[in-house]
């Protein structure tokens, strides 16, 4: 991803999103001896950075009838959102045990949930269900995306120090080697 897709994200999800703020903290720049910039993303629309990667990627979409997404969670509610904006149906698959509160989230934004019979161990095969629904209703899938948390922080220009360290959640992902 080259810095100009980053900020044609930024200028195309700019009209749904907050500007959340960046956040300092002496106590952490005096512990770790570096300036620090915490990027709240928490007060964001549905309340992480997933709302900015779903939506970059729908309003690039042309004419969906929908969206699909398989989610623990915050990817779900950013979808959810996404589709909300868009004025198209949500279709989330998320496990029978994920947090009934992220469940609801998505519903609240029109989500329709399923997930009867998903679990974390069957999950793939959740997937190609999900995928299964894709092609029986022609929805589009928005994937998961942790580029677009940069756009949050460009979005803050000069203000930045000229290193950056992103740190971010990858869900429920493994990144060990």
């Amino acid at each position: 991803m080259e810095l100009a897709d980053i900020y044609a994200a930024l200028r195309r999800i700019r009209p749904y999103i907050h500007r959340t703020p960046l956040l300092t903290s002496r106590l952490l720049d005096n512990l770790l001896g570096k300036r620090l910039f915490l990027k709240a993303e928490h007060l964001q629309k549905t309340g992480s950075f997933k709302a900015r990667g779903a939506l970059a990627k729908a309003l690039t979409l042309e004419r969906p009838k929908g969206l699909l997404a398989v989610s623990s969670g915050n990817h779900a509610q950013g979808v959810a959102y996404a589709a909300q904006v868009l004025g198209v149906k949500a279709l989330i698959v998320m496990p029978e045990d994920a947090s009934p509160f992220k469940k609801q989230a998505a519903r609240a934004y029109g989500a329709e949930v399923v997930d009867r019979g998903v679990r974390v161990e069957n999950r793939e095969e959740a997937i190609l269900e999900a995928e299964r629904l894709l092609f029986t209703r022609t929805k589009q899938v928005v994937e998961p995306t942790g580029a677009l948390p940069l756009a949050a922080v460009l979005a803050h220009g000069e203000k930045l120090p000229q290193t950056l360290a992103l740190l971010l959640s990858g869900g429920n992902r493994d990144f060990s080697p």
